[in-house]
């Protein structure tokens, strides 16, 4: 008998509770979407990031080589002149001693 009191007020109540319902859900769907277009704006910036990575690599590859290259050169005109320095300190000192 009581709940026969009440169901002019709990139909009233049900629209109200499924407008409330609806909104959550769209609010959450609306969240849901929100987060899958901010989890694409990363994947997309993730790419770019990986290759641009990827390019600084190749350029510090490129860069070493050159490097190694000059060091190479370097110590190697640094060998012929000690052993020019060498050659003419020995003459000097023949020059001396011998005259």
């Amino acid at each position: 008998m009581q709940l026969l009191e009440l169901a002019p007020h709990i139909t009233r109540l049900v629209p109200a509770a499924d407008r409330y319902l609806q909104s959550r859900s769209d609010g959450r769907e609306s969240q849901r979407l929100a987060l899958e277009q901010v989890a694409e704006g990363l994947r997309g910036d993730l790419k770019l990031m990986a290759a641009a990575q990827a390019g600084i690599g190749e350029t510090l590859e490129a860069r070493m080589s050159r490097l190694w290259t000059l060091m190479l050169a370097g110590m190697i005109l640094l060998a012929i002149l000690a052993v020019c320095t060498i050659a003419v300190l020995l003459h000097m000192e023949h020059s001396i001693h011998g005259s």
